[in-house]
Formats: C-alpha cells, sequence, structure tokens
C-alpha cells in the first residue's frame, strides 16, 4: 500500500459505534448502565456488570449488523432498526 492509498483509509467503527450506541435499544441499554453506575457510586459498593454486558452484547450485534451490510447502506440500516424498535415498543 502506497502513502497515498494510506492516507485515504478511514477508520469507519467510530462511526459505526455512535450510530450503534444512538438507536432506541442501546441508548436505553447505555442510560440503565450509567445510572447503575451513579447509583454503585452514591452507595459506595455493589456493581454494575449484568447492565454493562447487555449493552456491549447489544453494541457488538449492531456493528456485526453494520459490517455485514456495508458503510454504503448504513442509513438503510439504521431506518430498519429504528422501523423495528418502533414495532417492539407499540
Amino acid at each position: 500500500m502506497s502513502e497515498e492509498e494510506e492516507e485515504e483509509a478511514v477508520d469507519i467503527r467510530p462511526r459505526i459505534v455512535e450510530e450503534c450506541k444512538a438507536l432506541g435499544k442501546n441508548s436505553k441499554l447505555w442510560t440503565e448502565y450509567v445510572k447503575c453506575a451513579e447509583r454503585i457510586e452514591k452507595k459506595g459498593h455493589g456493581e454494575c456488570t449484568g447492565q454493562y454486558f447487555d449493552f456491549w452484547k447489544s453494541m457488538d450485534q449492531c456493528v456485526r449488523n453494520f459490517r455485514l451490510f456495508g458503510i454504503k447502506y448504513m442509513h438503510i440500516f439504521v431506518a430498519m432498526l429504528v422501523v423495528s424498535s418502533l414495532h417492539i415498543h407499540s
């Protein structure tokens, strides 16, 4: 790979992670984790391992799906996830 090609390479994972984190289910799971962490900080003991792993399991699935669809179709995938999450919460 030449220097020019290396400069053009862009790591899309941070963008995908942010897109996934903003989706309804993942956003809710992240909020649950943060609330738990705040409760633990106030109490001084406890753990939020379950919430943490639930969030990252969901994130891994979302990122994997983005990779399957490809960045080219990201907007379609996000729309499908939003519609499916609306049906789940209805």
